[in-house]
């Protein structure tokens, strides 16, 4: 059977009829919009994103810590470390993590390279944000230095990605705000808000695929479990679980 991938495009107004979406109308950059219908609805936009759709002109007071990931590439070096990721507490420290995919598998960069993922945090259209990639490596490889990291003679490339909103800033009350948002979305009956993002809950990937599972199991009428948005709502050090289970 397949499946349709819409890319390029965003969610501008939900169609409904009643407690039920009829579709979901989006608007593609040449600003020409379609609808797309479906029986079932799952959303991983932001969740104040998602409410703005359900009821336009609403504000919200939840807020998105960004990120952006300055991915470079390397030449001359087998692996950078022994690490698959190395977080990075230094407050003088433009990153706060280092990844090296080739450690999660040797496959993602041939013999004698491998490549460096720095997560920078900022907000979106700041200084960090907006900065020219040459300049931010430039400023990321100083920084790398000073770890003990002299990569300025294997670098062969560098690109930017960016995820606006990244992490949830859990701030004193914010459950007041969720709550309510999420009951305005999860009021229609086929309708789910889903992922860290949508549920405002600070997940892992692997939990947030797991709960996609699940809706998609519930959605076929296969699984009466627990709903799909209360995967990782278990009280515990997720980072230490994940390592030790």
């Amino acid at each position: 059977m397949g499946g349709k991938i819409i890319t390029g495009a965003r969610p501008v107004k939900l169609r409904t009829s009643g407690l039920t979406i009829t579709g979901v109308e989006v608007e593609r950059k040449s600003k020409e919009r379609s609808v797309v219908e479906a029986d079932t609805y799952l959303s991983t936009i932001a969740l104040g994103e998602i409410a703005k759709l359900v009821e336009p002109g609403m504000e919200t007071a939840l807020t998105y810590r960004s990120l952006r990931f300055l991915n470079i590439t390397l030449s001359g070096i087998e692996n950078l470390s022994r690490n698959t990721w190395m977080y990075i507490p230094e407050a003088d420290m433009i990153m706060t993590r280092i990844q090296e995919p080739k450690r999660r598998s040797p496959f993602s960069a041939p013999p004698g390279r491998t490549s460096v993922m720095l997560e920078i945090p900022c907000q979106r259209g700041d200084a960090t944000w907006t900065m020219p990639g040459s300049s931010l490596l430039n400023l990321a490889l100083g920084h790398l230095l000073k770890l003990g990291f002299d990569l300025r003679p294997h670098v062969t490339g560098c690109f930017s990605t960016f995820a606006e909103y990244a992490y949830p800033r859990m701030e004193i009350r914010y459950k007041n705000s969720v709550q309510p948002l999420r009951e305005l979305v999860n009021r229609f009956d086929n309708l789910k808000t889903a992922g860290r993002q949508g549920l405002f809950k600070y997940i892992f990937m692997d939990t947030a695929m797991l709960a996609g599972r699940q809706w998609a199991r519930q959605a076929l009428g296969a699984d009466f479990s627990a709903p799909a948005d209360e995967t990782g709502d278990e009280q515990a050090l997720l980072e230490i679980q994940s390592v030790v289970a």
